[in-house]
């Protein structure tokens, strides 16, 4: 709308100029006044003659010569006579125009109305031959491109994410923003002036690194076989290519194998493809790059049959593809295809059969050919489901956003709309909770069905504070950008479950499969009091573990009696009875429950201190990984017993701490505890500081703990 007032107002100036010198001519012999048209147009006013037509000139030009293309415009509908009664009329009216004054005025207008007249015949004219060139019988210099010329409306034009008839690349948004515009139309080459707007691409200034946007265009007639041009003139930006195939997908297109690199000035695209067989919905395309805040025109785009071709297939060009589509579903069964299975298995038997015959039926060959090629773009792989798992910060909330929710899917539990934060920019979603395991703190899952067939799609995680909360992408994973080796990994069905951490700043790739990641989650160091023996780890098999790249390794045992597989512990640095030993704890046998024992060696022999089910060792994984006594704790001070010196040490530590820096939520729980820490000291003031808990209580103990844990909470 504002572009449509501002052209009013342009016209409607420009009139009003234009009535003014043509007032202003009348008494000025031969005067020529200039208008401005928006889009660069000029009108041409001349001093009264007698001539009913004229002729359009350029402003910087002297002599009177029209341009060539000018020429050819007017030469398509005034004739040479015409012309010719004109030079004589205009004499003639130079020789009386001192005493025609009136008459000249008059004649003037007649030539107005008379110009525009040819202006308009001239326009219909040439929008018949566009209508003649898009909709009728296919000839030899038939464009099959529509709207090549971008004369589309901005506000009108739109639908399901096309404009007009041109499609583009999937999130192109959030890259470039597309314009049909005037300034962006190619007048300056001799490209076929087929319109007054071009398409302008304009790269976001925020972009990290150069983009490559795709635009293209499924033609919707038949083509016939044959050698064919794809022609575009471009304008600024860093390089661009065609690309041609039978669907748009990574799988169906070929791109060319040379890019034109691209200027301040209009440079023609012209990429040549064969095609071997009348086909129908065949995509033609272009890829543009440039960097961050380019603006790319892009105007006068055709597509045209250079050379017929013979419509049909070598029997060794059919065996070929036949091998290639066999390949296709070799070792697979119906089950690992969403569609299309049957059909091809049936069409490769009738493929083979003119194989193996060695036909030499070029019709039959060409048939059998073209069905197919159809089978092959028919097959559809089954989704995939897999699992991917993030490794963080315990307690933290995590939502993960697909794309476009179509090559991936999440399943789970879905939180309301939430704000996103991308690169500075908000906007809002609904997000896909990824939920922290319950057995295995700090470990979050999300589940993904992917279709194999929709490759430019992907997938993020954010961390979110609250649901309610502004959200800051922290993992990104997609076909092309971000982790691309994780997403092949996941589309292609290699890994059926993937595991990342952070390292750093950095994500690394951790674990590909369900049985590994168990490994990883169930990874612990353990530490054991053990005043009389060396206590180890007994298992039936070898144990496995992390070392400290992360990396699942084989444990080397220290002895094997009785089947037995047995891992001693090493002494901690203080010899104060305490040792420790990293190992990855078994799964639970499925007949007994039990996961491993703990032994102490004394003399030659190991003797079980406790058999372990999956229940009992199950707090270590919350990180209660301290044992003595038969029981579990979270720190080695909660193990050998808290005195009231280490309280007193807590409680000093707690009141150095100051209300102004912390929410008020957690100030008043801390508060409380501290005043109980304090009333439980005072109590015990007659007591030495290596004073504990006597047998059956636990108040300094309990008082430790909740003071230990509202600091924490902090």
């Amino acid at each position: 709308m504002r572009k449509k007032v501002k052209q009013y107002i342009q016209k409607s100036l420009c009139g009003i100029l234009s009535a003014a010198m043509i007032l202003t001519s009348l008494s000025v012999p031969e005067m020529t006044a200039y208008a401005a048209q928006p889009g660069g147009t000029e009108v041409t006013t001349e001093a009264p003659e007698e001539s009913s037509e004229e002729v359009v000139r350029d402003e910087n030009k002297e002599e009177e010569t029209s341009t060539p293309e000018t020429e050819r415009t007017m030469s398509s509908s005034i004739s040479k006579t015409e012309e010719d009664e004109d030079a004589s009329s205009q004499s003639k009216e130079r020789e009386t125009e001192s005493t025609e004054t009136q008459t000249a005025s008059e004649e003037e207008s007649e030539t107005v109305v008379n110009e525009e007249k040819n202006k308009t015949g001239l326009a219909q004219e040439k929008s018949e031959k566009e209508v003649t060139n898009r909709e009728g019988e296919p000839t030899e210099e038939t464009n099959y491109i529509v709207d090549g010329d971008f004369n589309l409306d901005n506000n009108n034009d739109w639908a399901d994410g096309k404009f007009g008839s041109w499609a583009f690349i999937n999130d192109y948004w959030s890259s470039v923003t597309l314009k049909a515009d005037c300034w962006a139309a190619n007048v300056e080459t001799t490209a076929e002036d087929n319109g007054e707007y071009g398409l302008a691409v304009s790269y976001n200034t925020d972009l990290l690194e150069a983009y490559t946007f795709e635009i293209y265009q499924t033609i919707n007639k038949t083509l016939p076989a044959g050698t064919y041009k794809l022609t575009a003139f471009l304008k600024n930006g860093t390089s661009a290519k065609g690309f041609h195939g039978t669907a748009y997908n990574e799988e169906n297109l070929t791109y060319a194998s040379d890019s034109l690199a691209l200027k301040s000035t209009w440079e023609e695209l012209s990429y040549e493809f064969e095609i071997k067989s009348a086909v129908t919905e065949y995509v033609v395309g272009i890829t543009i790059t440039a960097d961050a805040g380019a603006w790319v025109c892009l105007d006068d785009v055709s597509l045209i049959c250079t050379k017929e071709g013979s419509d049909g297939y070598t029997l060794q060009e059919l065996k070929m593809l036949y091998d290639q589509a066999a390949a296709l579903i070799e070792g697979k069964k119906e089950a690992d295809f969403k569609e299309g299975y049957s059909e091809l298995k049936s069409v490769l038997e009738t493929t083979k059969t003119l194989i193996d015959n060695n036909s030499t039926d070029t019709a039959a060959i060409s048939t059998a050919y073209a069905e197919l090629e159809t089978a092959v773009n028919n097959l559809k792989l089954a989704d995939i489901s897999a699992a991917f798992y993030y490794y963080g910060e315990t307690g933290s909330t995590l939502g993960a956003v697909s794309w476009n929710y179509t090559g991936v899917n999440l399943e789970g539990d879905w939180s309301g709309e939430q704000w996103l934060l991308n690169a500075g920019t908000n906007w809002s979603a609904s997000v896909c909770l990824v939920k922290e395991s319950e057995d295995y703190p700090g470990w979050y899952r999300v589940d993904l069905k992917l279709d194999p067939s929709i490759t430019d799609d992907g997938f993020d995680i954010y961390q979110l504070e609250t649901i309610e909360s502004e959200a800051k992408k922290i993992f990104s994973c997609d076909k092309e950008w971000n982790n691309t080796e994780i997403y092949n990994k996941l589309i292609s069905g290699d890994a059926t479950a993937y595991a990342v951490g952070k390292t750093g700043i950095d994500y690394k790739i951790i674990y590909e499969s369900e049985e590994n990641i168990t490994v990883a989650m169930r990874n612990v160091t353990l530490h054991v009091y053990d005043s009389e023996g060396t206590p180890a780890i007994g298992y039936k098999e070898s144990l496995k573990a992390l070392n400290d790249n992360g990396e699942i390794i084989d444990l080397i045992e220290t002895e094997n009696a009785s089947g037995i597989s047995y891992y001693n512990m090493e002494p901690d640095s203080e010899n104060d009875g305490w040792y420790s030993l990293t190992f990855s704890v078994p799964a639970a046998d499925e007949t007994t429950g039990e996961v491993c024992g703990l032994y102490s060696k004394k003399a030659e022999t190991y003797e079980s201190v406790k058999i372990f089910t999956n229940s009992e060792i199950a707090p270590v994984f919350k990180g209660e990984t301290y044992y003595k006594n038969e029981k579990f704790y979270a720190s080695k001070a909660l193990a050998d017993g808290i005195t009231l010196g280490m309280l007193k040490t807590l409680i000093t530590e707690a009141e150095a701490k100051a209300q102004d820096d912390y929410t008020e939520d957690s100030w008043q729980p801390f508060s409380e505890a501290v005043k109980a820490a304090q009333d439980l000291a005072a109590s015990l003031n007659g007591k030495d500081d290596t004073y504990m808990d006597e047998e059956g209580t636990t108040a300094i103990t309990d008082a430790y703990n909740a003071l230990n844990e509202a600091m924490e909470g902090l």
